[in-house]
Order: C-alpha cells, then structure tokens, then sequence
C-alpha cells in the first residue's frame, strides 16, 4: 500500500460520491499539483480510478476466465458501488449537454458567485421556432435545484463572461514583474518548506537510530541477566512500536521532501514560460488561451457573481500557495 497514492484514490471515490463531476476533480489535483498517475490529471484518468476494482481488494487477472487476486483494500464495497452507480447516473444527466467541441476559457474553473457550486454550459442551440440561443454559463443548483432551493446567479453568456476574464487575465500576464512576483514567491515558500521538512527528516532519522541503539542496549542487558525475558520482551515491543513511528515519520518527510522538489522544479518550468506567454497573449488562440488559464488560475479562482466576475490569478496555485494576485473586473449581469 502507497499510503499517499491511496489518499487520493479514497479522497476521488469521496469527492465522486459527494456529486463533483470527473472534470472539476481532476482540475483540482492539478492545480495543487496531486500526485498519481504520472500521465496527469485529467477526466478520464478520474473516471479510470473509480472503475478499478483493486481498489476494493479484488483486482481483475483474467476477465474472460473469472481470475481474480486479493489486493489491500482501500475503499469500502459501499462506498465503490454508491460512486460507480452515481457515476454512471451523472454520465446519463449531462449526455447532451456539451454538445460541441467550442473551448471555453474558465471551464473547470469558475464557481457560482451566490451559492459556491459549480458552474456548468449550457451548450449553444436552435431550436425550431425559437431563435438561436447562444452557450451560457449556468450555475448547476440552478439547473437542477436541491433540497436548498434554486440558485439565483442568472444565466451568463460565455462569450461575455470569457472576453472579462480574458481582459484581467491578459493584463496580469502583459504587466511587469507581476509573474516574476509570483514566481519568486512560490519559490521562496518552496525553500522555507523544504528547510523544514529537511529538520523533520533529520530529527525523524536520529529518532530511528537512537531507538535501534536501544533495542541493542536492552538484548545487552538481557544477555547480562540484568532484566527477565518477560522485562526484555516488554520494552523491545514498546521500542519497536515507537521506532516504527518513527520510521513512518521518515517516510512521510521524505515523500513530502519529494513533493517540494517537485513544486521547486515547476517555478523553474513557469519562469522559462513568462517570457514565450508575452510574446504570444497579444494573438493567442482560444485553444491557448484556455492553456494560459489553466496554468494560472486555480480551480474555483473565477467566481461568477451578480455584478461581477472576481478572477484569483496566481501563479502559485499548482503549489497550494495562499499567495495570489486578484484582479476584479466590474460589469452589469
């Protein structure tokens, strides 16, 4: 068991259960930068994790043949059967929804200003006898209310709602050192947390040595007649549960030791990127400009609201980093 890989098995089967769709979840872990699978999140990878049945302790050999091997559990029966079930019933909601293969920039990424769900398209149409109603953004408890009621946030075009945060987003990006900023505040945070979790790692490593030291000092004094075997075997096993503590503690600070090399080298990567973004906003397609947003803005950093859109720009949401730059762009509903 990969205690930190099966975390975010069980926080998808969690979040899957809960109603967030497959997109939302994977935009997520990739704004904090969540490890596993290796390939990136995205939805499909989403959708792959809640269809493993390894996660439930039976992994599938041979299908055709009915072959199956135990495997560690890391969700319950329940609680992989609810998610698979309201999965599939998702999946037959939303067929026909997004009808078109259009990008829209804050896909993913705005959340309803009033209630704080999700907001969803509202694919472009014509139907017969109406006239052509263009793609909207609409908040997901206004399309489907709940027990809560319906959600006022009225319908917003996209077009519109894009060519706003487009604006603020275009003028973070053109403004100098704004993203140098950014940058170097994601890679002092990246040293300060590294600095920490290389004393944690070293205290963690002494505690180890220091309880191997006397596990070898009790068996001595047993070798001496000093202590019983009874006496011996007591404080061997209350040496060998702390010592295996402790070892867990290593383990999690390297991992975590990891995880910063990992936030530091994506600093480097953005800092490599500013200068190409510059020379390309100004004529930048949608399909890049969807690329621009996802890189800079965190998943919930665009909130549609009644009068305005309040758009959280920060270069250092791949980190996790409370640090961000806002930029607040006024309009009419």
């Amino acid at each position: 068991m990969h205690e930190g890989e099966a975390a975010i098995v069980r926080e998808v089967f969690e979040r899957c259960r809960a109603g967030e769709s497959a997109e939302w979840i994977a935009s997520t872990f990739a704004a904090r930068g969540a490890p596993f699978p290796r390939s990136g999140w995205n939805r499909a990878r989403v959708h792959a994790v809640t269809e493993q049945t390894a996660y439930r302790g039976e992994w599938v050999a041979h299908r055709e043949r009915g072959l199956t091997i135990a495997t560690p559990r890391i969700v319950s029966d329940a609680l992989w059967f609810v998610t698979r079930d309201r999965d599939a019933a998702r999946a037959r909601q939303l067929r026909g929804l997004r009808k078109t293969k259009h990008v829209y920039l804050v896909e993913a990424i705005a959340t309803c200003g009033v209630c704080g769900g999700r907001i969803l398209i509202q694919s472009a149409n014509h139907g017969i006898g109406r006239g052509p109603s263009p793609s909207r953004y609409v908040c997901e408890r206004r399309r489907w209310p709940d027990a809560t009621g319906r959600c006022t946030l009225p319908y917003w075009l996209t077009s519109e709602a894009d060519d706003r945060v487009w604006s603020a987003l275009r003028a973070l990006v053109v403004t100098p050192e704004r993203l140098e900023h950014a940058v170097r505040a994601a890679q002092t945070e990246a040293e300060d947390d590294g600095a920490t979790w290389e004393r944690d790692l070293a205290a963690a490593e002494r505690r180890v040595t220091a309880l191997a030291r006397a596990e070898a000092a009790i068996l001595a004094r047993f070798r001496r007649g000093a202590i019983s075997e009874t006496a011996m075997d007591i404080e061997l096993g209350a040496a060998a549960r702390e010592r295996a503590m402790a070892q867990q503690q290593v383990e999690a600070a390297q991992r975590a030791r990891l995880a910063v090399g990992r936030r530091t080298d994506r600093t480097v990567g953005i800092q490599e990127m500013i200068a190409d973004l510059r020379s390309r906003v100004e004529e930048a397609s949608p399909k890049h400009r969807r690329e621009l947003a996802l890189a800079l803005i965190p998943a919930g950093g665009v909130a549609l609201a009644m009068q305005q859109i309040e758009v959280a720009v920060s270069l250092t949401a791949p980190t996790r980093s409370r640090r961000a730059a806002t930029s607040s762009v006024s309009g009419s509903s």
